[in-house]
């Protein structure tokens, strides 16, 4: 037996009953609101990659919880296999927000299959781990000397070549 859990327009996962109703509501909202930035990402990005990067206290934010409650959340959702979570770091070694990409059982249970396919290749396009662009200075060249000109005035050159 089985529930339909309706995620946004067009969207709509097909769950057995057990998987339903371990769903609350703010299950549902913290992955519509995760599914929607990485919707947004992937019309913004040139190869169409599927994944968002939003810090736990945006999310927290947009469903109005606090952080740690949405990380609870997330927790099982990542658990349960509905969302895939990457830890990044910077160059320097500080930590950075986590990459959120669509996991495996989202593609299982959704009831349109072409825009699940559609959906997973652009998943797997994403990146695992994005890394920040590092700024390399440019190469240091030496300008030529410029001297100043001779004290009676600058100098004609006839056509004495």
């Amino acid at each position: 037996m089985t529930r339909v859990l309706h995620l946004v327009n067009g969207v709509d996962l097909q769950l057995p009953v057990v998987e339903y109703l371990r769903f609350t509501r703010t299950h549902i909202e913290v992955l519509r609101s995760l599914y929607l930035r990485m919707k947004k990402r992937q019309k913004l990005s040139p190869s169409g990659a599927m994944y968002c990067i939003p810090s736990q206290t945006t999310i927290g934010k947009a469903v109005f919880r606090s952080r740690v409650r949405v990380n609870r959340i997330i927790k099982d959702l990542v658990e349960w296999g509905y969302i895939v979570k990457t830890q990044r770091r910077k160059a320097n070694g500080i930590w950075d927000t986590c990459l959120y990409k669509l996991g495996r059982r989202f593609f299982e249970t959704m009831l349109n299959w072409r825009k699940a396919l559609f959906c997973f290749i652009k998943t797997l396009k994403a990146p695992d781990v994005p890394q920040k662009q590092k700024i390399t200075p440019l190469p240091t060249v030496k300008e030529p000397q410029i001297f100043p000109p001779p004290r009676g005035g600058p100098v004609k050159l006839d056509n004495a070549l």
